[in-house]
């Protein structure tokens, strides 16, 4: 996502390539935000193959602008993405009777095999399922207004870049020391026997 936002504006900023004028209508500041929209959804979408989750994740953390014309540039950006990423990626050239390629459809990330074992839901956990839905819908409601509150009183007293250097010097030394505490208090050790690769380790055994 970082990637194709970071790509994006690189070339856009690049004015003295050969295809400056080419592409001089676009050096606007509105079609600059538009296009990094459209590649920090690309980045994803080749990295996870997921163009819907792509476009969603670029609505949600790299937009400060949405239309439905947006929408739809973003999302056909991020659907040409992924089989324009993963035919450069894992076209195999293989000789079998008709000289024919085979295309794998990986992702760039593989989460390794789940278990194939079904697993099937009951009516009677539905109940339990909406319930969940529900305090999880006002939660974020909750989060969002008093993030929204919070912003109010932000632009309210924090103005000076000073003020804003030492909130940004606080915020970083809560959030890493609380994480340490946390680390320290939360003991989360396991038997040497049951270590591999793939497991995270809490730093502080004894």
């Amino acid at each position: 996502m970082v990637g194709g936002s970071v790509v994006e504006a690189w070339w856009r900023s690049f004015r003295n390539s050969p295809g400056q004028k080419s592409i001089g209508p676009l050096q606007n500041d509105r079609e600059r935000r538009d296009m990094m929209a459209a590649g920090a959804a690309a980045g994803l979408s080749a990295a996870f193959g997921a163009p819907v989750g792509g476009t969603l994740m670029s609505l949600e953390e790299g937009t400060s602008f949405w239309s439905s014309s947006l929408m739809w540039k973003v999302f056909f950006c991020a659907a040409i993405a992924f089989p324009t990423f993963n035919a450069g990626k894992n076209i195999q050239f293989t000789k079998s009777t008709n000289d024919s390629d085979s295309v794998d459809s990986k992702s760039i990330y593989f989460f390794g095999k789940f278990n194939e074992t079904a697993y099937y839901f009951s009516y009677s956990e539905f109940p339990v399922l909406i319930l969940f839905g529900i305090f999880g819908g006002v939660l974020g409601a909750l989060f969002v207004n008093l993030n929204y509150r919070l912003s109010i009183l932000r632009m309210k007293y924090i103005v000076s870049n000073r003020k804003k250097l030492l909130e940004s010097v606080f915020v970083a030394t809560f959030v890493t020391t609380s994480s340490l505490i946390s680390m320290v208090l939360f003991e989360n050790c396991q038997p040497k026997i049951k270590i591999n690769s793939s497991n995270v380790i809490q730093v502080c055994c004894r």
